[in-house]
């Protein structure tokens, strides 16, 4: 629907400039960057290959528009990555009966997910583009990794009031099924 879509840019729009504008910068080009918390909210609405090319979309306009390297296709192909991963998790764990369960799922994902995206599959990018030796890339891709996991984190950490109260009206809805 044209909601939807127009929601959908709002939200890439949202990263962009979170991931431009907003940054905290920890060592060398690494820096806390928060659109990761607008991904997450992503893949919680969306499907993984709306929550991926959505991802990718915040990378991909940030890299062109504001950065010094122009456009990184690492990067983008990582955040790919990591959106698929992250809404294919909460799409599957949507309706598990075992709160704790889906949490640890989720949380494990979100490690995952940011693990292949930004440790191997950027890296290995990178490495092979620029022809930088894969110990020096994996060793600065990994505190990235450290950083980004962290930020991904607190996107699910605001989302969670909502998996909460969607937990509590799927209750009510059985106790009202079970009342009749």
């Amino acid at each position: 629907s044209s909601i939807m879509l127009v929601l959908n840019a709002v939200l890439i729009a949202l990263g962009v400039v979170l991931s431009s504008f907003l940054q905290i910068p920890i060592y060398s080009d690494i820096r806390i960057d928060l659109s990761y918390v607008v991904i997450v909210v992503m893949c919680f609405m969306y499907n993984p290959i709306q929550a991926g090319l959505s991802a990718m979309s915040i990378a991909m306009l940030e890299s062109s528009l504001f950065t010094q390297y122009g456009f990184s296709i690492s990067w983008a192909t990582a955040n790919f990555v990591v959106g698929m991963g992250i809404s294919l998790a909460f799409m599957l764990t949507k309706q598990m009966r075992r709160e704790w369960l889906r949490h640890v799922i989720n949380v494990g994902t979100i490690v995952v997910s940011v693990a292949i995206g930004m440790l191997f599959i950027k890296t290995i990018i990178e490495c092979n583009l620029y022809d930088i030796p894969f110990g020096i890339k994996i060793a600065k891709n990994s505190v990235a990794f450290g950083v980004d996991t962290g930020v991904c984190l607190l996107g699910y950490l605001a989302i969670l009031p909502r998996l909460l109260k969607m937990k509590l009206n799927g209750l009510q809805s059985e106790l009202e099924v079970e009342e009749e």
